[in-house]
């Protein structure tokens, strides 16, 4: 059994309290746990994340681990908000800040949000989470040294700061400018100074203790206790945290294999004919599977007339070897205006077949094909090529503080890459399918991060995916 535990400023001294076995990682981030190597029965522990400027964690991703068997445990922060929007699915919440999130007594992200400098000055905290302004005003109540109204006002009025403004100093000032007694409003800064609640801190020593013991009840549920929809956003998640490290002017950078397949999808010359080979290879290998036909070796026609068989199994269309299918006029959609005129009905559905092929509904093949990819020499000059795109963005963000690859224009790429292509701007639908990208908007989304370096490094892309070509 593995351990980890995501932590940061709720408990900055996590080394020396965190008993040995378990590996700390900084403050989780989104597609943090999909980079693990988690198996059935390792242990996830979540305090502390980031968001606003990183995207926080996402239930799905957590939802995923949790359907393989993983135990998941939150509090504190993040992790108590997690918990109680995911116990329902087997998610285990520990603390205070977390039954308070589940109960409803507190709704708001930013309960627990705070600013604090970074690791390597201890999460030196620069204000106040809302949760343990709320602890600390509570245990003031319960000992006299303010009443209910008090308390309240004063909540409220930190309630409606950022939170990177909560401080207990502001709180304070804002008190007597709200006209509250002064002698009240003393007392409690008094009591603050001396008995300030750390509830975040109390909460994540609660889930240290919780993933050093044996899951309890509630625990998370056994693999396949629920059924998780995998959606096509979890899929690129999944794909996108494995990644590649690439030497890059004296230093390791990692880069997602995604992004290098994404290089090869777009710019390898061959990549449509290495495309067609191995999605016609996986459609007879479905055929091989779950029709019980007989294999095939790599014959291209071939594997273009089992790849044609299976279709029929599937009742995607008609025998062409009769009548009814020789009827061709509904791959109108699928092929070009050349393409019915000048192929014959077995190529027009392999045509078909290569440029709608799916790994489930709307999943377009990407991780078959880039386990394929990785196979080829041309691959890891991929991942440079994306690493050093991503570092060109890098740069002219810092440059430019308005430039963000979204925002280049559509039509241009799409010009610019029909040239590249050699098809008609109206043709990169097609185009795009050849290459198991998710048609035209699939292909603009690839294409936005790698464009300007690609269109400024020409000779960095011109790449062959097949040595033998």
């Amino acid at each position: 059994m593995n351990r980890y535990l995501f932590v940061g400023p709720s408990l900055p001294d996590a080394e020396s309290v965190v008993p040995g076995g378990v590996r700390l990682l900084p403050p989780i981030a989104g597609g943090d746990v999909l980079r693990l190597p988690l198996e059935s029965g390792d242990v996830v522990g979540i305090i502390d994340g980031y968001f606003h400027h990183v995207p926080a964690v996402r239930h799905k991703e957590l939802l995923h681990i949790l359907a393989h068997g993983v135990r998941v445990v939150g509090g504190a922060s993040i992790g108590a908000l997690r918990a109680a929007e995911l116990d329902v699915f087997g998610m285990e919440g520990v603390g205070q800040i977390y039954a308070d999130f589940r109960d409803g007594v507190i709704d708001g992200d930013d309960e627990v949000a705070l600013m604090h400098a970074p690791s390597d000055a201890g999460y030196r905290p620069h204000s106040v989470p809302l949760v343990d302004v709320r602890a600390t005003l509570a245990a003031a109540e319960d000992a006299g040294v303010c009443d209910r109204n008090t308390r309240l006002t004063l909540i409220d009025a930190l309630s409606s700061l950022s939170y990177a403004k909560r401080t207990y100093a502001h709180m304070i000032a804002i008190g007597h400018k709200l006209g509250l007694r002064t002698c009240d409003v003393t007392a409690v800064e008094s009591f603050i100074e001396r008995y300030a609640v750390n509830q975040k801190r109390a909460d994540a020593l609660l889930v240290v203790q919780s993933i050093m013991h044996d899951a309890p009840d509630c625990a998370a549920p056994a693999v396949g206790a629920f059924e998780l929809n995998e959606t096509i956003f979890l899929y690129s998640w999944r794909l996108e945290s494995n990644r590649s490290q690439v030497h890059i002017d004296g230093e390791d950078v990692d880069v997602s294999d995604l992004a290098a397949l994404r290089v090869l999808q777009l710019f390898a010359h061959d990549y449509a004919a290495f495309y067609r080979r191995w999605a016609l290879r996986w459609i007879v290998e479905e055929c091989e599977r779950d029709c019980g036909s007989s294999s095939v070796g790599d014959d291209p026609r071939e594997l273009v007339n089992r790849a044609i068989d299976h279709g029929i199994h599937r009742g995607l269309y008609a025998d062409p070897a009769g009548e009814s299918g020789k009827d061709v006029a509904w791959l109108s959609a699928w092929t070009t205006e050349e393409e019915l005129r000048s192929c014959d009905v077995d190529e027009l559905l392999a045509h078909f077949l290569v440029r709608s092929y799916r790994v489930a509904p709307g999943i377009v093949p990407d991780e078959p094909a880039l386990a394929q990819a990785r196979r080829c020499t041309v691959f890891r000059h991929a991942t440079q090529a994306a690493c050093l795109s991503d570092l060109m963005v890098t740069e002219l963000q810092q440059r430019y503080a308005h430039y963000h690859p979204a925002d280049l224009d559509e039509t241009r790429i799409a010009e610019w890459l029909a040239q590249r292509w050699r098809v008609p701007v109206d043709g990169l639908e097609l185009a795009a399918f050849e290459r198991g990208l998710n048609g035209r908007a699939g292909l603009i989304a690839a294409a936005r991060p790698l464009y300007v370096f690609a269109k400024y490094n020409p000779t960095l892309v011109d790449l062959l995916i097949e040595e033998t070509l």
